[in-house]
């Protein structure tokens, strides 16, 4: 690894941290139970480094919005104990209103969007 890398990764954390104080999110994983359609799954919130390395794929992979919305749930996803359960190969073939769902939850929980 180059010493570039490594400075790229590290202001990338940095800067994650920074945009998580501004909108008063807790550096921290959590794991909760979420029920959906009388199912219960857990979901983990993605702290800084979890943000950051999503946000590094994101930008090598800028027009693959579908690849980074399978990345966010197999990352969130996660049985009691935080052990992811799914890859973005296998939540790719959760049906669509599940996935949506998910989605949506993550996004609440991470204190993403409105």
């Amino acid at each position: 690894m180059t010493h570039a890398k490594k400075n790229d990764g590290a202001r990338r954390l940095k800067a994650v941290r920074r945009v998580m104080r501004r909108a008063g999110a807790k550096d921290e994983t959590r794991i909760e139970p979420f029920v959906l359609n009388g199912h219960t799954l857990y979901l983990r919130t993605l702290n800084a480094e979890r943000q950051a390395a999503i946000s590094v794929w994101r930008e090598a992979n800028n027009r693959d919005v579908t690849g980074l919305l399978l990345r966010l749930v197999a990352a969130s996803v996660v049985d009691a104990a935080g052990r992811e359960l799914l890859t973005p190969a296998t939540a790719a073939d959760l049906p669509a209103n599940v996935a949506r769902a998910i989605i949506t939850e993550i996004e609440k929980r991470n204190g993403w969007g409105g």
